[in-house]
């Protein structure tokens, strides 16, 4: 399983200290990807060079929590200097770590966590998914690829940046079903849009490949090679929607609590009539429905009720 990435708030004078104590006591698989620094205002940032870079300074924290990935957080500084980045933290669903009169760091607020066994359950359903979808995928290769091909000359495959958990980076592969030029079309089509807030779509969009183009999205075709994501670790069979790096940057806090699970091929937003839901704020709450009352037998309720509603109505947004 990919380590947590910590980031350790300090200020100057413990920094060293703190950062050692860190590395030595934070329980699991946790990894320090950064320290933020609390100091005075006007006192001169220390950007020291080292294994362990100084990232963010004061009012920089929360944002670049936000942006950054950054799985939890390691406070270490007054309860006064912490309530702002506490009360983003909680809105943001990152884990906080504190020490409150102790030498061990005690867990101040965190995502809910499922059992170790359940976690791991999860992640072979994902392996034995993928594997069988990967057949299914060579197979539409052969079959779709020179279709693709003869209706609109490029690549067989699309691939995107897109965002996964707590803000990792990852390149995401979709059979192509629109033309090549796709992504800078988008601002022109702005004004089709049927989504509010980060989301986009457009009714009978004129970029999709005549014929087989809308031929994979109806039937979920095109997102079969998505399942070499999840192979790699990077996505589940059942999760959130995986934002572009767009989307992303235009997140407010609120808005990356959804983050805190892996991304998946399907999910509940998927299976709950999104044919009908056009404001991202809907979307965020089943994803975060999904991430608080998450299980095993969750995850399979949705697998069962996801073939139906693809043949249901497939068209999504991006």
């Amino acid at each position: 399983m990919a380590e947590n990435l910590v980031l350790v708030i300090t200020s100057p004078a413990r920094m060293q200290s703190v950062t050692a104590e860190s590395l030595r006591s934070l329980p699991g698989r946790h990894k320090i990807c950064g320290i933020g620094l609390l100091q005075p205002e006007g006192g001169n940032a220390l950007l020291a060079e080292g294994p362990i870079p100084v990232v963010a300074v004061n009012r920089e924290i929360a944002p670049y929590i936000l942006r950054s990935a950054v799985d939890a957080v390691m406070l270490d500084v007054p309860p006064e200097q912490a309530s702002v980045i506490l009360d983003a933290c909680q809105e943001m669903n990152v884990a906080v770590y504190g020490r409150q009169d102790s030498e061990n760091p005690v867990l101040l607020h965190g995502p809910r966590t499922a059992p170790l066994f359940s976690r791991c359950m999860k992640r072979a359903l994902d392996i034995l998914g993928s594997l069988v979808g990967l057949l299914f995928t060579g197979l539409a290769f052969l079959i779709f690829a020179p279709l693709i091909r003869r209706k609109s000359p490029g690549p067989v495959f699309f691939s995107q940046e897109r965002v996964g958990r707590s803000g990792r980076r990852f390149t995401l592969y979709k059979f192509r079903t629109m033309c090549v030029d796709a992504e800078a079309q988008n601002a022109a089509l702005q004004p089709q849009n049927k989504m509010r807030g980060l989301l986009f779509k457009v009714d009978h969009d004129p970029r999709v490949i005549p014929g087989v183009g809308a031929f994979l999205r109806k039937t979920g075709i095109d997102e079969l090679p998505r399942m070499w994501n999840v192979l790699c670790g990077e996505m589940s069979l059942v999760g959130t929607r995986p934002p572009t790096v767009d989307e992303f940057e235009r997140y407010e806090y609120r808005h990356k609590s959804r983050l805190s699970a892996k991304p998946g091929i399907t999910g509940l937003w998927q299976v709950s009539g999104k044919n009908k839901i056009t404001d991202f704020e809907e979307v965020v709450k089943l994803d975060n429905a999904y991430i608080s009352g998450w299980s095993l037998a969750l995850d399979v309720k949705i697998l069962l009720k996801t073939v139906p509603a693809v043949l249901g109505c497939r068209e999504t947004a991006q």
